[in-house]
């Protein structure tokens, strides 16, 4: 039997160690661990590859499609939408009867369900809807128009909601006496999405201090319990009452001979000109990196597949394109925040509103919470005092929140010491404690106290603690103008006069701020 050769490796392995020892034996099953080892990582990052690569792919077909969509928007959705209002040939006015917000958001994955928590503002948004009644040639109807969904922000602001549409005016339906004149608020939530709300904990950034022994509707205890403070604006719900009114009839434009109805506003918007260049540039570069796209995620499909699955996909793209952003998003969020953004109008209906049938309206047979004076959790402030809606009406946002303020002011005079006291300890603490929802309407009464020297001095010093936390930053901005801006400064400039040096100080410097000014001081 020939001998093998004995290798230069094998002469080293052979040969003694140092001082004349035998070398160390090698660990057994070395060479195997490391096969192992580098099998298993060498599989991670095919998987992680893999994923990436699909995770591009999807992009790359979500950019395509939301091209492809916009080419369908620019020019021939615009032929159809021009077929459709040309029979709108008759005009009605409806008569608003209720009206609602929708939550539109994805219930939650299972990750959400056992425990984690659910980021969702971010992907929310709210759609205005309205339920009208009207009479069509002699026989009534009942209709539900709802606007284009709008991203939900960081906040709710159901009271400066003022449009269901472009161009089409929204406005919440008042109640009777017990509401004071403030409208009735309604917010529809997927039944899925109420449970998972009332059962998560709130995030507490930027939320004001929970405060129970108050009474559960400042405990904030739950995400849900977080939306009803947000619905809960008591000045400024009542400013927007005041001023804005019941709803006004909506104005219709309906097919005699069918089914169809839209605001005149609406139809009038919805009609445009196809612009057929954009729409060739925008439909070639979306087919391009459409096709490239799926061509890539089914990489290992045959061609004729391949591509039998781009030409179906593009053939119902204007059936399913609105699910676009959020597909993609369930992939990369940011793509999907941009793709929303960037197709915009084009996911929504012509001109912004669409008519349903009452059944089938968005939140119809939807969980809802909304708000109602008796129970605003500013209950030992603003629910000290009468509150009545001014007739004649206010002539606009600023006139109905100078109503106000002096409606508060009078009330606060004619109560007892004992009132007073705890009226303005209340409303100190609820600014120091971030509760801002009543406070601004009492400056006008609280200067009133400091300056009246008939008043006792333990509701004077009361009064003068609650301007001192109310001009303590954070200061609380003054809102837009269609809740009265101008008049919410005007308040603030009044405490020009009062007594204390640094509460004159302090609210000239903010009024300054707020007007983008440089800042002032009074002596």
């Amino acid at each position: 039997m020939r001998r093998r050769r004995s290798t230069r490796s094998d002469r080293r392995a052979e040969a003694p160690g140092p001082g004349g020892e035998p070398p160390a034996a090698e660990a057994p099953g070395g060479d195997e661990a490391d096969s192992l080892l580098g099998r298993i990582v060498g599989a991670v990052l095919g998987i992680f590859a893999g994923r990436i690569e699909g995770i591009y792919a999807a992009v790359v077909a979500g950019v395509g499609g939301a091209f492809v969509m916009l080419a369908w928007h620019l020019a021939p959705a615009q032929l159809l939408t021009a077929r459709e209002l040309a029979r709108l040939t008759a005009r009605a006015d409806a008569e608003v009867t209720a009206a609602w917000l929708v939550l539109e958001v994805e219930p939650p994955g299972d990750g959400a369900e056992s425990g984690e928590f659910w980021v969702w503002r971010h992907r929310a948004a709210l759609r205005p809807c309205v339920a009208t009644r009207w009479s069509a040639g002699g026989a009534w109807r009942d209709d539900v128009f709802c606007g284009a969904p709008r991203p939900f922000g960081d906040h709710l602001d159901a009271a400066e909601l003022a449009e269901l549409g472009s161009g089409v005016p929204f406005a919440w339906p008042r109640g009777g006496a017990e509401q004071a004149g403030a409208p009735l608020l309604d917010l529809r939530i997927p039944g899925p999405v109420r449970d998972r709300l009332a059962r998560q904990a709130p995030d507490d950034f930027l939320l004001p201090e929970p405060m129970p022994e108050l009474g559960e509707v400042r405990a904030l205890r739950s995400e849900l319990a977080v939306l009803g403070h947000e619905l809960d604006r008591p000045v400024d719900l009542l400013v927007a009452g005041w001023s804005r009114g019941d709803p006004p009839p909506l104005a219709l434009a309906y097919d005699p001979n069918g089914e169809a109805a839209l605001p005149v506003a609406t139809a009038a918007r919805a009609r445009r000109e196809p612009n057929w260049g954009g729409a060739l540039l925008f439909g070639a570069a979306g087919f391009f990196f459409f096709q490239r796209g799926l061509r890539q995620l089914f990489a290992g499909s045959p061609p004729w597949a391949r591509w039998g699955v781009v030409a179906v996909t593009l053939l119902f793209l204007p059936w399913w394109g609105e699910r676009l952003p959020r597909a993609v998003g369930g992939f990369f969020p940011p793509v999907g925040e941009m793709l929303r953004e960037l197709l915009g109008e084009a996911l929504g209906p012509a001109g912004g509103v669409a008519r349903h049938l009452p059944e089938e309206a968005p939140g119809t047979g939807w969980p809802a919470i909304g708000w109602r004076l008796a129970a605003t959790s500013y209950a030992d402030t603003l629910g000290a005092l009468p509150v009545a809606r001014p007739e004649p009406a206010p002539a606009g946002p600023d006139a109905a929140f100078t109503a106000l303020s002096t409606s508060f002011a009078e009330g606060a005079r004619r109560l007892a010491e004992a009132d007073q006291v705890a009226l303005f300890s209340a409303l100190a603490r609820d600014k120091a404690r971030g509760w801002h929802g009543a406070g601004v309407a009492f400056l006008d009464a609280a200067r009133a106290a400091v300056l009246d020297p008939e008043r006792p001095e333990a509701v004077r010093q009361a009064a003068g603690g609650f301007l001192s936390a109310w001009v303590t930053r954070p200061v609380v901005e003054p809102g837009p103008p269609e809740l009265g801006r101008a008049g919410r400064l005007a308040a603030w400039r009044r405490l020009a006069d009062v007594p204390d040096p640094a509460v004159r100080n302090l609210a000239a410097s903010a009024v300054a701020g707020f007007e983008g000014a440089p800042s002032a001081t009074t002596e």
